[in-house]
């Protein structure tokens, strides 16, 4: 946990923009679906954002959530973005909307919790395609994953948890 809250502290402090020309990075690559809402990544410009893939059923479940809500509310700044995938070992078997009742509920998950997506493959989700591309082109191998990316939208950094 201390790990994750100094990585987080670092991308929090280094968002002002660095005067390089920006393709937009993470908040030009679209929107994600919430509540079968669209939500536009541009929205989050400006944030530092962690991206994370989630399962509700996997065995890093407790132990992941619980550090993640209280970065939440230890780095208000830090946007936190969960993507359910039931891409790993069918872990994640719940509607979407079940799973944010469910996480709601257990673990007391405020940040936004995406309608259900693949991670990897032809059929991933264009944020993980950029993600992944972004971060050297290795696949997703397992639940948690996580991604932080500055407030201008680029990817500072790739890390699997717990490592």
């Amino acid at each position: 946990m201390a790990m994750l809250m100094a990585v987080c502290a670092t991308a929090v402090t280094a968002t002002a923009s660095s005067g390089d020309d920006n393709d937009g990075g993470l908040f030009a690559a679209g929107s994600f679906a919430m509540n079968g809402r669209e939500v536009l990544l541009s929205s989050y410009a400006g944030s530092p954002v962690l991206v994370v893939n989630v399962a509700s059923e996997c065995g890093l479940t407790e132990y992941m959530y619980t550090r993640l809500v209280r970065l939440a509310r230890a780095a208000p700044q830090l946007r936190i973005i969960g993507f359910p995938s039931n891409e790993f070992g069918g872990q994640e078997p719940r509607s979407s909307s079940a799973i944010r009742a469910e996480m709601a509920a257990a673990y007391r998950v405020t940040f936004p919790l995406a309608d259900k997506i693949e991670v990897n493959g032809a059929r991933a989700h264009p944020v993980f395609k950029w993600l992944v591309a972004e971060s050297g082109g290795e696949d997703i191998a397992w639940n948690f994953t996580v991604f932080l990316v500055n407030g201008d939208g680029r990817l500072e950094g790739r890390r699997r948890w717990p490592a």
